[in-house]
């Protein structure tokens, strides 16, 4: 099957469809090792499997912001729909990857199950749609998969037809793993986060943070599935992190979304293999079949180093608060050098909309001289028009209970510093 370039949403047109590239990944229960992963004839298999399952998620759930009502979640055996609502019944389905079945649950006590065992995507498909007639549930879907270059009908599709227990396992508990990292990554982040969900379009376990502000618009040519399905995903700035079992390319990655620039960025490549096509850009890339000491290290150490920055080359280590001098050269910013690593905030409030009796949402400390002052989602955005008046205090960092982050305004990066002082917090 030919892959089409990462795009990130899972949805659909009027058929209801979604997204997507393929691939599928193995890894031990704790480290990430040369893994011999997925091959490539059940990756394919399982990549069309969810897809079909997933649509029927899209066609169940009603619409929510960035298509987060289509993907599946990680569970305690493999992938679920989590509950989806059939008219005055609840609907399951789980690709269960302990006992090779897809299991159908209803809230009224009927359960269903397919076997997971080579076939045909057009027989799965097939079962699938007895199964709901069966259980008397209409469903509406687009019957072909999106974003691939040659897209076969599922009912004529005779070509992907294997199924290798052990690779499917494999692919499950990779996923367990980078769900664990990634939930306590984003546990970390006190704005609009999205849930930690697999995009079945995408085949990525991702978990996505907002800025607040729109996005330029989607520039779309995503095979198979029309533009507006990526603008709807990336309406709004993101910067989003996850696993990606994708094939060649397996491994963590970061994208990002920015106003300023109108680049999707993505991260994410393995073995010398690199994704590079218009209006994506690498950043970085944590690869999980390369050999060498990464390849080998706890995923839990070496995937949290990842998300926060590109390996050493985007985060500043400790030697921040001893000598920048030393560190400058493995700063996330060339504006870093200006942020003081410990301020005094002036105020525990935003001191513009005290001073003006304004009201603010979340509060932004300036790391050169302390101004505190509110977010871009406040009605002043005091703490951009400090930056506005002056220029040279381009660093701010948050100023809530719990944050950790810094933002570059010139850059428009959000980033950690490793090593910093504890951020400030208003009472």
């Amino acid at each position: 099957m030919t892959r089409s370039t990462r795009s990130r949403s899972s949805s659909a047109t009027s058929g209801r469809s979604t997204a997507s590239s393929r691939g599928s990944s193995s890894a031990k229960s704790t480290q990430v090792e040369r893994l011999p992963l997925a091959r490539a004839d059940t990756r394919d298999t399982l990549y069309l499997w969810t897809q079909i399952v997933g649509k029927v998620r899209l066609d169940l759930e009603p619409m929510v912001n960035h298509w987060w009502q289509v993907p599946l979640y990680v569970s305690a055996r493999g992938l679920s729909t989590s509950l989806m609502h059939a008219g005055d019944r609840g609907l399951e389905i789980e690709f269960d990857f302990l006992h090779h079945v897809l299991e159908l649950r209803t809230t009224s006590s009927e359960v269903r199950q397919i076997a997971l065992e080579p076939r045909t995507v057009a027989s799965f498909y097939a079962e699938v749609r007895r199964v709901l007639d069966e259980l008397g549930i209409e469903v509406h879907l687009l019957g072909r998969p999106v974003e691939v270059a040659v897209a076969i009908p599922f009912a004529e599709d005779d070509e992907h037809r294997a199924y290798d227990r052990d690779a499917a396992a494999r692919f499950w508990q990779a996923l367990v793993l980078s769900h664990r990292t990634l939930s306590k990554f984003r546990a970390r982040f006190i704005g609009k986060a999205s849930p930690v969900h697999f995009f079945w379009g995408a085949t990525d376990l991702a978990a996505t943070r907002f800025s607040g502000r729109t996005a330029p618009a989607h520039p779309g040519g995503v095979p198979n599935c029309p533009d507006w399905v990526q603008q709807k995903a990336y309406s709004h700035e993101v910067s989003s992190c996850g696993f990606w079992p994708g094939g060649s390319e397996e491994g963590s990655f970061r994208l990002r979304l920015s106003r300023a620039k109108g680049l999707l960025c993505l991260a994410g490549h393995s073995g010398g293999g690199v994704l590079r096509q218009r209006p994506l850009r690498v950043l970085a890339a944590l690869p999980h079949r390369a050999g060498g000491r990464r390849a080998r290290a706890d995923a839990a150490v070496v995937l949290p180093e990842h998300l926060r920055g590109r390996g050493g080359a985007r985060r500043l280590g400790p030697g921040l608060a001893r000598d920048k001098r030393t560190a400058m050269s493995r700063l996330p910013c060339p504006h870093l050098g200006t942020a003081a690593p410990v301020v005094t905030p002036s105020s525990t409030g935003c001191e513009d909309c005290e001073r003006t009796g304004g009201e603010w949402v979340h509060l932004r400390v300036c790391m050169t001289c302390g101004h505190v002052g509110c977010c871009d989602s406040s009605p002043n955005r005091h703490a951009t028009a400090h930056y506005h008046a002056n220029p040279d205090h381009p660093i701010i960092r948050s100023y809530e209970p719990g944050e950790d982050w810094w933002w570059c305004y010139p850059d428009e990066l959000m980033f950690e510093v490793e090593g910093a002082p504890l951020a400030p917090s208003h009472p």
